[in-house]
């Protein structure tokens, strides 16, 4: 049987795969088989750091204004991401829980429910999750901690490191810096509106 496509576009579905086995392996039931959720600003994070490695290829990120933990501040994030998970929601993949905040305000957790799904996943696909979330020293997965500043960081539970990454052979990124606003450059270009509505009209 045919794993179930979600998307038309061939790299979007593997991008939704990749993001389904990364929910799965911070969500597998625990020893004691308890049930275990990914609560937003972690995914946030993992997806930050997955965006930077170029393992989601159809994925960018951009400054937005939005809740983290119990502030509002500017975080790094993926509306590609975004825009796949609420797919997965719908196609009952992926559970969202919404949580309460001490100050009253609203978070999100996830988990995947389709354990089918997660079986279909190619081999090669989730090597390459576990090739960016495992240390590779130690092969186990990192843990998401958070500073008292509510920095996320990515440390393998043996060896104490963070993960790093180099970016353009001398910038270190960790997942901290998912909340540095990044400048962004653009182009933009005066139209004038009568112009560009006769060139509507005229086509």
């Amino acid at each position: 049987m045919s794993m179930r496509r979600i998307f038309d576009n061939i790299e979007s579905e593997k991008d939704a795969q990749r993001l389904v086995y990364l929910i799965h392996l911070y969500t597998e039931k625990g020893e004691q088989g308890e049930v275990t959720w990914l609560k937003d600003q972690a995914l946030k994070a993992l997806i930050y750091i997955g965006t930077v490695e170029q393992l989601f290829r159809t994925f960018d990120y951009a400054p937005l204004f939005v809740t983290w933990s119990d502030q509002t501040r500017f975080v790094n994030v993926s509306m590609e991401a975004e825009a796949i998970l609420e797919k997965l929601i719908e196609a009952k993949i992926i559970e969202r829980l919404r949580l309460s905040t001490e100050h009253y305000r609203y978070i999100f957790a996830y988990r995947v429910t389709d354990r089918a799904y997660v079986r279909e996943i190619p081999m090669e696909i989730k090597r390459e999750v576990e090739n960016v979330y495992k240390c590779p020293v130690h092969s186990i997965l990192y843990e998401v901690h958070f500073t008292e500043h509510i920095e996320p960081q990515l440390i393998c539970p043996k060896c104490e490191r963070e993960k790093e990454i180099i970016h353009n052979k001398m910038t270190k990124i960790r997942a901290r810096n998912i909340l540095d606003a990044e400048q962004i450059n653009f182009i933009s270009e005066l139209i004038l509106l009568s112009k560009f509505l006769r060139e509507k009209i005229e086509v």
